[in-house]
């Protein structure tokens, strides 16, 4: 029981657990997304091995590592709620595994991958991208479920994780499935050639994953520093101007013998219109108290029936203010719209004001409050008050004792702090940054002027910085967090594409060597059963011939007859086995060209195969590169407008520039139509017909590409000739298939779809192309386009 169930279900939920902690940290944070979850790969393997008993220990690593990313302490119920994700996502990966394995046992087989041939391919694509669809419904449904993935981004987190769990199968249950295949004697050799390319590459792709991550990562951290500094400046500098405001204020009383009403409100107003975060400019005269009296008559007498020194009561209404030495009373606004509540208002009894007031007196410099409730405004709403002492014009002011005595009042800046912050958010960019102020001099109640608290889940995994300013003797924090959630809706997908790109490179791979691998197999088997067979019929011979002497002559015949076929057997041997084992020797026969640089380096087997990865991988690129450019030509719709296929074919001509100088080629054309088409993939057409033209010439010889054309009805007919090698005629009708090539790539690079890739073109604009030539004398190469009609002609004329 123990040796049958329980171990290896632990073994499973073990490498399971470690392969997901391995994909994890090739997650692109603070989102979902990765390009390869090798906890996949792995569990089909074990799954296939060991049979479904060990689909358990699929469930509890896929449980351990979801749950040790998601679980949430904070209460019983948010404990539970965080582990009903890790169970159903658990769940969802252990059905995959075993989905996975019915498909594959039920479809295919499976033997040893190391012998299967073209099976590999049938096992690697059930068990993957079939398989995976469930746990890609799973979790993301999950995941939307329970609100931790956005609804619209779902099916963009489906594509991640589907794509993740295929390429995992791809890579992971090869290498797993290859080095269960015992006797490890017999197999060693092909393991370790499968093996060591696969973690050469894979260990390669992820070095570039993290170098292209890691830069990511710090120019998004420099652009956020930088956005940083650029709003702290901007609000240093708008506080720097308010203050300007009030030495304006300052230097305009003390230019005049008397400051009234009118002369403060046309000063001020035009101080104001330059300034939209300040929210009012005032004036407060310093009042005695024997000259209270005197005062509130004075200003009843300019036009305020109502007006009263007053202070703020208990409940937060105004009342006349209590006697006091001196009071600091708001006499002139601006604008008064909006502020008349402040006038008459002395504040002397709120400490943050009052302390405001005696600093600035002192000092002789602007000082700020706190954070305040403005009088003019609705409970709840908050500001701040800026003071600069005015001084009596002619009396010294040198030390405090002679500023107490030549005081004469303050003029005050009123600002409504989201005022003054929208007006430095507006002056540079920070989109999705979330921004909050505070007063390190305030008391804890009192200390945010601005923002927000951002909650934990936008401080996980974001960025955060923070600036300290000096504003008229107080000190503020400026703090900015660029929460997690932008920063994965903003993030460049380039390391993900890299990774994903290099990962589904490195399991094609990998299936590309267990093909070879597999067919190198067949072709033992082959080998001896043919030996077998032979051995048994040159001993049923010989036996005749020692028993039926009077067959002697039959018997020579039939000798002869066997050593023709013994030597035809020999011939098919060497040459199935030649052209089979080809790929392999050709991976074996390069390894010297990287030796001197890297022997040494990776271990003696690595320095075996180090050298054929290299070619291996430009050969593969250049097949999936022209395989992907067929695709788009497949996939995509096509712009069709009239275009100008004289310029088509001189823009065709450019980009083949270095190809027709180096063989000094030349292109004929002249006066080409308007025909309707797609402008980029005529351009293509044209290329690879011109660029074949230039590349299958005799040796020594100067290319010549004649580009006509002739009138059919409501079509043009082209035909691209070329005094090239030629085509012979049984080859003319399947130069056009994918692959299809005539010659060996040592002596006509190419991989075989540049035709084919015509044909596409064309038959996607509703044209064929077929071939004319006879060897030796070049080839000329026909199709048709659409004309543009005459009145089609005469509105582009008419439009020009």
């Amino acid at each position: 029981m123990l040796r049958r169930y329980l171990l290896p279900n632990l073994l499973v939920a073990a490498a399971y657990y470690a392969a997901g902690r391995l994909g994890l940290l090739l997650a692109i944070p603070p989102g979902y997304a990765t390009a390869v979850w090798p906890p996949s790969g792995i569990a089909l393997a074990c799954v296939m091995l060991w049979g479904y008993r060990v689909t358990p220990g699929v469930w509890v690593g896929s449980f351990l590592i979801n749950a040790w990313t998601s679980l949430d302490t904070s209460s019983t119920a948010a404990i539970l709620h965080s582990l009903s994700v890790p169970t159903l996502i658990a769940t969802g990966a252990a059905l995959q595994a075993a989905t996975g394995t019915w498909l594959i046992r039920r479809f295919v087989g499976y033997r040893n991958l190391l012998i299967q041939d073209l099976d590999v391919v049938r096992i690697l694509t059930l068990g993957g991208p079939l398989a995976c669809i469930i746990n890609a419904s799973v979790g993301v449904g999950t995941l939307t479920f329970y609100r931790l993935v956005p609804l619209e981004s779902a099916p963009f987190n489906w594509w991640t994780w589907w794509i993740g769990d295929s390429i995992g199968v791809l890579i992971f249950t090869p290498l797993v499935l290859i080095w269960a295949v015992r006797p490890r004697a017999v197999w060693l050799t092909r393991q370790i050639t499968v093996s060591v390319p696969l973690a050469l590459v894979f260990g390669l792709v992820v070095w570039l994953f993290f170098f292209t991550s890691n830069r990511e990562q710090a120019r998004m951290n420099a652009e956020f520093q930088s956005q940083g500094h650029d709003f702290s400046r901007a609000l240093q500098e708008d506080m720097r101007k308010n203050l300007g405001a009030l030495y304006a204020l300052q230097a305009f009383y003390a230019s005049v013998d008397h400051i009234d009403r009118r002369s403060f409100t046309s000063f001020a107003g035009r101080l104001l219109a330059r300034r939209s975060g300040v929210q009012a400019l005032e004036w407060a005269p310093l009042v005695r108290h024997a000259d209270r009296a005197d005062f509130e008559a004075k200003v009843r007498a300019d036009g305020f029936p109502q007006f009263a020194i007053t202070e703020r009561a208990g409940g937060g209404s105004l009342v006349p203010a209590d006697p006091q030495d001196t009071y600091v009373p708001i006499e002139y606004i601006v604008p008064f719209a909006g502020n008349k509540a402040a006038m008459g208002y002395a504040g002397t009894t709120e400490p943050s004001r009052l302390a405001a007031i005696q600093m600035a007196g002192d000092s002789g410099e602007p000082v700020a409050t706190a954070r305040v409730h403005l009088v003019q405004d609705a409970p709840g709403h908050h500001g701040l008050l800026v003071f600069l002492p005015c001084y009596a014009t002619g009396m010294p002011i040198d030390t405090v004792a002679a500023r107490r005595q030549a005081l004469r009042g303050f003029m005050l800046a009123v600002l409504r702090i989201p005022d003054l912050m929208q007006d430095s958010l507006d002056a540079i960019e920070t989109k999705g940054v979330l921004v909050r102020l505070l007063d390190s001099d305030a008391p804890e109640k009192d200390r945010v002027l601005y923002g927000a608290d951002p909650a934990a889940s936008e401080i996980k995994g974001g960025l955060e910085q923070s600036h300290t300013l000096d504003i008229a003797h107080r000190h503020w924090q400026l703090q900015l967090t660029l929460p997690a959630q932008y920063l994965t809706a903003h993030k460049s997908w380039q390391a993900w594409t890299l990774l994903a790109a290099g990962m589904l490179f490195t399991g094609l791979l990998g299936m590309f060597l267990l093909l070879i691998i597999g067919r190198t197999a067949r072709l033992d088997e082959l080998v001896a059963e043919r030996t077998t067979e032979l051995s048994a019929l040159n001993h049923e011979l010989a036996e005749e011939v020692r028993h039926r002497e009077w067959l002697e002559m039959a018997a020579r015949e039939q000798a002869t007859k066997l050593a023709v076929s013994n030597k035809e057997l020999e011939q098919f041997a060497y040459v199935a086995s030649h052209d089979l084992q080809a790929p392999l020797r050709s991976v074996t026969s390069f390894a010297t060209l990287l030796e001197r640089r890297y022997k040494g380096r990776l271990g003696d087997d690595a320095d075996e195969f180090l050298a054929a990865i290299r070619e291996s991988v430009m050969d593969m690129r250049g097949l999936i590169n022209d395989l992907l450019e067929l695709s788009r030509v497949n996939s995509q719709s096509l712009a069709i407008s009239v275009v100008s296929s004289q310029s088509i074919v001189e823009r065709a001509c450019q980009q083949l520039a270095e190809d027709i100088h180096a063989a000094h080629a030349k292109i004929d054309f002249q006066d080409l139509p308007m025909v309707r088409g797609d402008e980029r993939t005529l351009t293509q057409l044209f290329q690879n017909l011109i660029g074949n033209g230039i590349k299958f010439q005799p040796k020594g010889a100067s290319p010549r590409i004649d580009i006509s054309v002739q009138r059919q009805g409501d079509e043009w007919q082209f035909a691209v000739h070329d005094n090239g090698i030629g085509i012979s005629p049984e080859h003319q009708e399947t130069i056009f298939l994918m692959f299809k090539r005539l010659h060996t790539a040592e002596q006509y690079p190419g991989t075989g779809i540049g035709l084919a890739l015509c044909s596409k073109i064309l038959q996607l604009h509703g044209s064929r192309l077929w071939v004319s030539s006879t060897p030796g004398h070049g080839a000329t190469f026909y199709f048709s386009l659409s004309a543009v009609m005459a009145e089609t002609r005469r509105e582009l004329t008419s439009s020009r």
